[in-house]
């Protein structure tokens, strides 16, 4: 539960992530990604799944769900609708 991206439980160095996209990338030849570009797109999925964007924020470490919400809330444009709908349903 408190690994790290990876999978290991210890922190990469400052340069060890990005020199080994880089080095993937070149032998699969494909397009260059930033290394923030698999976090968001983590929480780009997470929150496609319906999933608790508290529970979200504390998984990418914000230190505020703000945070979280200013980064990603683009990504809710139905929820409102959806909110409308379960109490509609419910009612």
């Amino acid at each position: 539960m408190d690994c790290f991206f990876f999978g290991v439980c210890e922190p990469f160095g400052d340069f060890a992530v990005r020199d080994n996209m880089k080095m993937y990338e070149d032998i699969a030849r494909v397009k260059h990604i930033r290394v923030h570009d698999p976090r968001y797109s983590h929480a780009s999925l997470l929150i496609n799944k319906g999933q608790n964007i508290l529970i979200i924020s504390k998984r990418l470490g914000h230190s505020d769900i703000t945070q979280t919400l200013n980064t990603y809330s683009h990504l809710m444009p139905n929820t409102q609708k959806e909110t409308m709908e379960a109490l509609n349903i419910d009612l």
